[in-house]
């Protein structure tokens, strides 16, 4: 008896095992054949597989000849071979068992017989068309000059990234203060995947009011590459690279996003991160007068607040409550950070319905530069003179026109109302 082999199946073979080959005219049929034999009485079976039989598993299986069809003409036409294949296939069995008794010394014996068609074939491979339904096409808004003018650098990263995955890139470059404004009002935006914002806090800032501007909702998402300054809403969602932004763009899920309405002056202006009034303004016209010194500018202004810092008299409302008295600053805010890095309100969501306001009242300089530092890691609302509130609108009433802090842009006067807009947008995060 010859010894056993090991025999591996190769990709789309095919073979028959049958216990039974009537129309075989080779005298050693037998071998080429597999069968289960079961005796009842005795209650034993075997299993025959031999050496031809396993040699027969290496066939190919003959090449796959499609039937013709015929069109409406009657004229036949027939596919000369199957779409390309790729590795993945399955294994495709047919089982046909008899039954039958045999009377053998007057014992009946029941027997049965199988035979066992089994085919490897392949799954039809089908290519990804490289074509606009299969290429995320994204927008991006691109300004120059934000921050510490890395916009055109973080451009390029980004579109390196994106054209390896595959994706298209539209690219509006900003030509100046309100020009993003116009084109987030203004573009086409039903075919697109996502406007990647390339800039800081005052960019977005235009983006949402472009969008807010539009006649109907706008539902593509907005995507944050963060090239500012201060980058507040970055930080809400821990986006600190542009890789970080390039793999939200990618695999982030679309997440709703509030917008606080400002109404100040009969004008409506749309913020998604501050609303500030008092010495949240004071710090930020001084910081944009030594922009050059970048970052650090944000400290040398909070220290100049601290030495001087001026109080005024305002009328609070939030929502139905009102407090009276005089202030060093209010700001509602719809994320944690303002600036650079200050976590003015620990508790903020950009997707709870809810503006966190924060109150200062009148307190010592020794107090004030305290307070000034918790900014830092949040603890400054243990601190007195410190008030934090949540409210679905703010409302500060005063008697001289105080300029205000939107979003980092000095833009409208006090008095002015804050509402939040629950869900306006959406950002993909």
């Amino acid at each position: 008896m010859n010894p056993a082999k090991k025999v591996v199946l190769p990709k789309g073979s095919s073979t028959l095992l049958s216990a039974n080959q009537s129309n075989s005219k080779s005298s050693d049929s037998s071998d080429s054949t597999a069968a289960i034999v079961s005796d009842s009485s005795r209650g034993r079976g075997r299993f025959s597989l031999t050496a031809k039989t396993l040699a027969s598993l290496c066939r190919p299986a003959p090449e796959y000849t499609p039937p013709a069809v015929t069109s409406s003409n009657s004229t036949p036409t027939t596919t000369s071979r199957l779409p390309t294949l790729n590795p993945h296939h399955f294994l495709l069995l047919f089982c046909t068992i008899s039954t039958y008794s045999t009377p053998v010394n007057r014992t009946t014996h029941n027997r049965f017989e199988f035979s066992l068609t089994f085919t490897v074939l392949p799954f039809p491979h089908t290519q990804t068309a490289p074509t606009d339904m299969y290429r995320p096409h994204i927008l991006a808004v691109v300004n120059p000059r934000s921050g510490l003018r890395r916009g055109q650098h973080n451009l390029n990263q980004l579109h390196s990234i994106l054209q390896q995955a595959g994706c298209q890139l539209t690219v509006i470059t900003t030509s100046g203060p309100g020009h993003a404004i116009q084109i987030a009002a203004d573009s086409e935006l039903q075919h697109f995947h996502c406007i990647a914002v390339i800039g800081g806090d005052g960019t977005i800032h235009e983006v949402v009011n472009g969008l807010m501007l539009r006649h109907a909702p706008a539902h593509t998402p907005i995507a944050i590459v963060p090239a500012g300054t201060g980058n507040a809403l970055a930080l809400q969602y821990n986006l600190q690279s542009v890789p970080d932004a390039a793999h939200r763009i990618l695999r982030g899920t679309p997440t709703p996003l509030d917008v606080l309405q400002v109404t100040h002056q009969q004008q409506t202006t749309c913020c998604i991160n501050i609303a500030g009034w008092g010495a949240a303004t004071d710090i930020n016209i001084t910081a944009e007068k030594i922009r050059w010194l970048g970052r650090s500018r944000y400290s040398l202004a909070a220290l100049r607040q601290i030495l001087q810092p001026p109080v005024r008299s305002a009328i609070v409302t939030l929502d139905q409550q009102t407090l009276h008295g005089q202030f060093l600053f209010a700001v509602a805010c719809n994320t944690r950070f303002a600036g650079h890095r200050m976590l003015l309100a620990p508790d903020a969501r950009c997707d709870d319905g809810l503006l966190d306001v924060l109150l200062l009242r009148p307190t010592s300089r020794w107090n004030l530069l305290k307070v000034f530092q918790g900014i830092a890691d949040g603890s400054h609302r243990k601190l007195p003179g410190i008030e934090y509130h949540q409210a679905r609108s703010v409302t500060i009433q005063t008697s001289d026109p105080d300029p205000l802090n939107l979003d980092g842009e000095i833009s409208g006067t006090a008095p002015f109302t804050a509402t939040v807009l629950p869900a306006a947008l959406r950002l993909l995060v």
